[in-house]
């Protein structure tokens, strides 16, 4: 082991820099925040990625030729003076550090004319600053156009970093443009007013992502917030489609709007604490908790007209808040970036943002559980308070007037922490539901079960969670008194059930047209002999489900693939931010059938779908609003990476020896929602049903067609096919008065 040294300067510079400047986004959020604090009206991005450059132009007060030579000096900075005054620090910097940290991975040239001075300087870091006239400065492509502004330009950026450059070149366009607008939004959420245009460059094409103008101070808080999420991200939500929401206690003031009709990602929620964004996970996580619990998005008026068995989209609200409240100094200084993501506030804020959110629910006709299951949290002990006194909701949606105490209209005067945690907890007490859930291997393996604890549960109303390679089996805890006494001491252990094990189960009889009665005999996973019943139903549906998917696949896949497709001709409008999400996956959409060209013009682009699955009904295809919906979610779950990319699986066409022994279901997790959801739907109408009759050698048939399929333990909606009844044991000590004796098949 080598001895301990202090790292050089510059290395240490270099490793620092990574820190807070890790993109292209962030180069450009530090330059438009710089020129924010410069009291600027006006900022102009121009992002040349071919060759990384990014040019930042604004009109501020401009920077003196004094000053401009002590420009990207570590920690020089003229918005902090000493620490008490930090907490006063409205600037959305004071370290003095964000110049500093992009010279050290660029090469960094400052022109500026200061309001003072009627000549133009301009200083290539780490020279001296130079004055030039004006012409020059025009040939440099730096022209300062105001009386007075600043232009700041980066090349060659992350020069000395191959590996961070190497990772943005694979970076999709489209999640570049989506990190600039969201640090865009960030800083127009702050001064609405100010007008920003983002322009990409590419060659001689230019394209601009962003233009935020001609917002006044005298346009409503409602309207001001709309306008800059559209202003940022096209229409997602139309304007009209969005609510005003806000609350107010003491010094702590929640503004903000929600949208009422959903969309299927979680990308465009927003919370903004001051002027940093708040990205507590768990907070975001309680809030789509409380959403999807109120069914949102499942009014009439936002449903399609074409209908459908599962569930093809997801349905999140869009919603954009702002906090404003006393500066905290340990949020400021948790992250460069401007991100706090453990609040000082987070006992006032996070109540006020819950109340808001189910207040709005429950004027929007949503049923709001404002008591759940569970121990309470602080924060919704306070929200559930102020939602159930009916006399606080006039204060807390759409009146941003209104001072609030606890359900009051009463001001009051500071409270202590202690004080006020002990008015929001009000001695509430919950009783805690217990819900246990068992241990359950891979079920393309085997399935394993506790007897006793299986006899408890409602095995066939129970949904069960779908992934690949597992399923977990909800339970439903019951009174004790309904077990008897000889199953409490003589609770079994745990075992395992494979599916090759099921080929060999015997075939009892059908019961009641419904299920199907089996004995397993005695394995190393069981020794002894157990009593299964299996759901006809969900057996053959799991059967047709995946003869399907299989047969589906191979016709993509090989090398005589047959016609899937049809003709069509629909457009659908689209913003630029989804449009760039099409084109970044236009590969993955016609991997599974779905072709379509982008026509892009200055505002709304148009999608031209030309051909769709043969799979997709006729309604679905003259239905734009559901086929985009559809599509956005498949486009939505590649970048969370929710699903994974076909063509990671598939990079030639498989010739007829590889079909045989394909394995399909690696492509489950790549294949849209839209398609799942038809098989499941398919598979459900054509299996056997509940109240059909079947004879012994069509029950033995279908065990052994359950017993080949990759998940069998599951129907396809993911609920149990089969469970146990009963292990039974010796004459000599029989188990429910069962022994190996009574389920003899002749």
């Amino acid at each position: 082991m080598g001895k301990l040294e202090k790292l050089q300067d510059d290395v240490l510079q270099l490793l620092q820099s990574q820190i807070s400047i890790v993109s292209i986004g962030s180069a450009v959020r530090e330059l438009v925040q710089n020129s924010v604090d410069s009291g600027c009206a006006n900022v102009e991005v121009y992002v040349d990625v071919g060759r990384w450059k990014v040019v930042v132009k604004d009109d501020g007060h401009g920077i003196s030729p004094e000053d401009l030579n002590m420009v990207g000096q570590k920690n020089f900075t003229s918005k902090l003076r000493n620490l008490e005054s930090l907490e006063g620090i409205r600037t959305f910097g004071f370290r003095g550090e964000g110049i500093f940290t992009l010279s050290n991975i660029s090469k960094v040239t400052v022109v500026s004319r200061y309001h003072e001075y009627n000549s133009i300087w301009m200083r290539a870091l780490p020279s001296r600053a130079v004055m030039v006239g004006p012409k020059d400065a025009e040939k440099l492509m730096y022209a300062v156009k105001n009386s007075t502004g600043t232009t700041v330009v980066l090349t060659d950026l992350f020069y000395n970093l191959p590996v961070r450059r190497k990772m943005i070149t694979k970076e999709p366009m489209y999640k570049v443009y989506d990190e600039i607008k969201r640090y865009i939004l960030q800083v127009l959420i702050c001064l609405p007013v100010l007008n920003v245009s983002v322009v990409f460059i590419d060659g001689s094409q230019r394209k601009t992502i962003i233009c935020s103008k001609n917002i006044s101070k005298t346009v409503q808080l409602s309207k001001s917030l709309t306008s800059i999420f559209q202003n940022t991200f096209g229409a997602i939500c139309g304007p009209e489609n969005f609510k005003y929401v806000s609350a107010r206690y003491q010094d702590f003031i929640v503004d903000g709007i929600i949208s009422v009709i959903p969309v299927p990602t979680r990308d465009y929620q927003f919370i903004y604490i001051n002027k940093q964004s708040y990205e507590d996970k768990s907070f975001y996580v309680m809030l789509n908790k409380i959403f999807r619990s109120a069914n949102f998005g499942t009014s009439d008026a936002y449903i399609s007209d074409v209908k459908s068995v599962g569930q093809p989209y997801s349905s999140y609200p869009v919603f954009l808040i702002k906090c404003a409240c006393p500066n905290s100094v340990s949020d400021l200084m948790q992250h460069p970036a401007k991100v706090v993501t453990d609040s000082e506030h987070t006992s006032v804020v996070q109540p006020l943002i819950l109340h808001v959110v189910k207040s709005f629910l429950k004027l929007q006709g949503y049923c709001v559980d404002t008591s759940g299951p569970g121990k309470a949290t602080k924060s919704e002990a306070f929200s559930s308070m102020l939602l159930n006194n009916s006399s606080s909701q006039q204060y807390l949606v759409a009146t941003p007037t209104t001072n609030i105490v606890l359900g009051t209209n009463t001001k009051s005067a500071k409270l202590s922490e202690r004080e006020f945690i002990g008015r929001i907890i009000m001695g509430r007490k919950r009783q805690k539901t217990k819900v246990e859930v068992p241990v359950v291997e891979k079920v393309n393996e085997c399935i394993e079960y506790s007897i006793i604890k299986k006899i408890k549960e409602k095995v066939f109303t129970a949904s069960a969670k779908k992934t690949q390679s597992y399923s977990d089996i909800p339970k439903v805890e019951i009174e004790d008194e309904s077990i008897s006494d000889y199953l409490k001491k003589n609770d079994a252990s745990c075992f395992k059930i494979k599916k090759s094990q099921l080929k060999d189960c015997i075939v009892i009889n059908q019961v009641d047209k419904k299920f199907i009665l089996l004995k397993l005999q005695p394995s190393k996973f069981n020794k002894n002999p157990l009593l299964l019943i299996l759901d006809q139903h969900a057996a053959d549906e799991r059967i047709k489900l995946e003869t399907y998917i299989r047969d589906y696949l191979i016709n993509i896949l090989g090398p005589f693939p047959l016609d899937q497709n049809v003709n069509c001709s629909i457009k659908i409008p689209v913003t630029s931010t989804e449009a760039e999400l099409f084109k970044s996956y236009k590969d993955e959409f016609s991997f599974w059938g779905f072709n379509f060209t982008i026509e892009e013009t200055t505002g709304e682009s148009i999608m031209l779908i030309t051909f769709v699955p043969r799979l997709v009904d006729a309604r679905a295809k003259n239905c734009a609003t559901y086929l985009k919906k559809v599509l956005l979610q498949h486009g939505y779950d590649l970048k969370s990476h929710k699903k994974i990319r076909a063509s990671s699986l598939k990079s030639t066409v498989l010739p007829n020896e590889m079909l045989d022994n394909l394995q399909w279901w690696k492509y489950i997790n790549a294949m849209p929602r839209l398609l799942i959801e038809i098989f499941n739907s398919k598979a459900c109408r054509s299996a056997v049903m509940f109240g059909d009759t079947l004879t012994h050698e069509e029950c033995v048939l279908l065990i052994n067609e359950l017993s080949k399929c990759n998940i069998p333990f599951q129907c396809a909606h993911g609920r149990p096919s089969i469970v146990p009844i009963v292990e039974m044991q010796a004459e000599e000590n029989p188990y429910f008065g069962l022994s190996n004796k009574d389920y003899l098949v002749d």
